[in-house]
């Protein structure tokens, strides 16, 4: 048996695109954050127009999310809309990674937005996997049960990811991607974990020198 050749689906571009949008935004005000001398002109309202043309664009990205994938949904192959939902879930991995970092703060306004906006996020990109396990279901690969939990899923944090990567390496397609991903997420949950330890142990600390220098405070007095 000869080995198919790889090729790039025209369905590609559409996950493609929508992670590009989605890191326009959170990099424009990073670049903001770290003080761009933007030209004096554009200073007042360049954050604004940003704002505009960014929720326009993402706008049109939800929508094309929705309408492609079940235009294309009949002459495409399954393992195709697999790829897609692959492409799009590994990339915003980092991104939701970030976010979830910004939790580990007291409770903040921000993360009400942040959550909303994510869940978003993460629901205009189930129709590819949906797609998928719909086709799958029909070709009896997965059981009705099966296929119905893992569209359930797309719609919860974290478990949509693990739903595609189980699919992935059932179909035995982008398995570097996944263990990449498996791993990149375990290291920077490590890393989160060995900050929050840190921190932790550098408050228990302030907290018990100060109570020890308010303790010997009163004999050096004495004295």
């Amino acid at each position: 048996m000869k080995q198919q050749k790889r090729t790039f689906h025209p369905l590609f571009i559409l996950p493609i695109l929508y992670v590009a949008v989605i890191y326009t935004f959170p990099l424009f005000l990073l670049l903001d954050a770290c003080g761009v001398p933007w030209p004096e002109q554009m200073e007042n309202t360049l954050t604004a127009n940003a704002l505009v043309w960014y929720l326009g664009a993402l706008a049109a990205c939800f929508a094309l999310q929705v309408f492609v994938p079940l235009l294309a949904a009949r002459r495409t192959d399954r393992v195709i809309f697999l790829k897609s939902a692959v492409i799009v879930k590994y990339s915003l991995i980092p991104l939701f990674l970030g976010c979830g970092a910004f939790f580990l703060i007291p409770l903040h306004p921000a993360q009400v937005l942040f959550v909303v906006c994510g869940w978003l996020i993460v629901a205009f990109t189930s129709p590819y996997i949906i797609i998928y396990l719909v086709k799958s279901y029909r070709q009896g690969i997965y059981t009705k049960i099966v296929a119905a939990v893992g569209c359930v899923l797309q719609f919860f944090f974290t478990a949509d990811v693990v739903t595609v990567m189980l699919c992935a390496l059932k179909e035995k397609t982008f398995k570097k991607w996944t263990f990449a991903a498996v791993i990149f997420t375990a290291l920077f949950v490590m890393l989160l974990i060995g900050l929050l330890a840190a921190g932790v142990i550098a408050l228990l600390g302030s907290a018990i020198f100060d109570a020890i220098k308010q303790t010997t405070a009163p004999m050096a007095f004495d004295m």
